[in-house]
C-alpha cells in the first residue's frame, strides 16, 4: 500500500471561473452529474461510517467484480473499506496530514483493480467523507496498448501481446492466452520494443 501527499483546492480556486471580480460561476448539477457518471474510472463517495453516498456506473460494475457470493451485490467490498480504515488510523496519528492511500487488489476474476482513497477534510468541506477511485488495470493497459499501437505501427498481434505484457502477464501466460508459442511471444515483444526504440530515436534526431 502506498501513500502520496494530496493538495485539495479551495472552493474559490475550484469554482471561481468568472472574469468578474466577486462572482462565482457554478457548474450546472446536470453537467457535474454527467461528468461523474462518464468518468473512466469507478468513483465512490463514502461517509465516515462507510455508507455509500454516491457511486458512478463504473464503480457499480467494479464493485460487483469485487464482491463474492457471500456479500450483497451493492455492498462496499470489505477490502476497500479496510483501506479506508487504514487511512483513518494514519490521519488520527497525523491529523494535519493530507494523504492518498493506493493499493492494487484482485477481483474474483483475478483482474487487478487499483484502489485510491482520499479523505476530504471536514475543515475544508461541509461533509467529511472518503473519495475512492477504482481503476481497472486491464482496461488501462488495453488503452495504453491501443494508443502505442497507433503511434508506433504495431500489427494486430503485436498489439494483443503488448496489451497482455502491460498487464504484467509472463511470456508463458501470454502464449497460453493467445494459443501461440513462447518463442512467438518473445518475437512479438522484440518487434514492439524495436518499433518503440526506433520512434524514440527518430524523435530525438528530429528534435
Amino acid at each position: 500500500m502506498t501513500s502520496t501527499q494530496a493538495i485539495a483546492p479551495s472552493v474559490s480556486e475550484s469554482s471561481n471561473c468568472s472574469s468578474s471580480p466577486g462572482r462565482v460561476q457554478r457548474l450546472p448539477l446536470a453537467l457535474l452529474y454527467a461528468a461523474i457518471e462518464n468518468f473512466p474510472d469507478g468513483l465512490l463517495i463514502l461517509s465516515a461510517a462507510g455508507d455509500i453516498l454516491h457511486k458512478n456506473r463504473c464503480a457499480s460494475r467494479l464493485m460487483q467484480q469485487f464482491n463474492d457470493r457471500c456479500q450483497p451485490v451493492r455492498a462496499l467490498p470489505q477490502r476497500v473499506w479496510n483501506i479506508c480504515r487504514t487511512l483513518q488510523t494514519r490521519l488520527s496519528a497525523d491529523p494535519d496530514g493530507s494523504l492518498i492511500l493506493e493499493e492494487k487488489l484482485s477481483d474474483v476474476s483475478e483482474r487487478d483493480i487499483r484502489v485510491r482513497v482520499q479523505w476530504l477534510d471536514p475543515a475544508t468541506y461541509a461533509t467529511p467523507c472518503f473519495i475512492i477511485t477504482l481503476e481497472d488495470c486491464q482496461r488501462s493497459a488495453a488503452c495504453t496498448a491501443r494508443s502505442e499501437a497507433q503511434r508506433y505501427g504495431f500489427t494486430p498481434r503485436e498489439t494483443e501481446v503488448w496489451q497482455l505484457r502491460q498487464s504484467h502477464l509472463t511470456y508463458r501466460q501470454i502464449a497460453a492466452r493467445l494459443h501461440i508459442s513462447i518463442d512467438t511471444v518473445k518475437k512479438h515483444v522484440t518487434n514492439v520494443n524495436a518499433k518503440r526504440s526506433q520512434a524514440v530515436w527518430g524523435d530525438g534526431v528530429m528534435g
